[in-house]
């Protein structure tokens, strides 16, 4: 069935036997090849064929070609003592979709680059996603007292 469904698709060596059917080759007896082709397809072969070409991969997979994203980074982010929230925002750093000054003023939505942190705004810090959750004092504090609340690795 699969077969049958890139034949329909017109994809590779499948385009080749569909126009030979086409041409008159029949390949049940006494069917017509139209028809015996249509007989034994389903919508759902034609739909799984096809969808295995039209989806892409992430850009952030074919940014980092030499990183196992669905056996190494995917997986953990199911951990299960991550809540929904926190695997939202996994998922928003993880392929840079994560709200930042830095990002927003690449976008034309922020009038500057600078942390909003009083401590970062002295010293002139833009606001990426490393200083966000690296350098940044007030989120970063946050972000060990949760860890330490949760015990995550105990």
């Amino acid at each position: 069935v699969g077969q049958q469904a890139a034949q329909l698709a017109g994809r590779g060596d499948v385009w080749n036997q569909q126009q030979n059917l086409a041409q008159g080759d029949e390949p049940l007896p006494g069917i017509p090849p139209s028809r015996a082709l249509l007989k034994s397809v389903t919508t759902k072969a034609i739909y799984t064929s096809r969808m295995t070409d039209l989806l892409v991969p992430p850009k952030v997979e074919l940014k980092f070609p030499l990183v196992n994203f669905p056996g190494f980074v995917y997986s953990r982010m199911n951990h299960r003592v991550l809540e929904a929230r926190q695997r939202d925002v996994t998922y928003s750093v993880i392929h840079g979709l994560y709200r930042n000054r830095d990002r927003l003023f690449h976008q034309g939505r922020a009038d500057n680059r600078l942390c909003q942190n009083q401590a970062c705004k002295q010293s002139d810090m833009v606001e990426s996603l490393e200083s966000l959750f690296s350098v940044c004092a007030s989120r970063v504090n946050q972000s060990w007292l949760w860890l330490e609340e949760r015990r995550c690795w105990s």
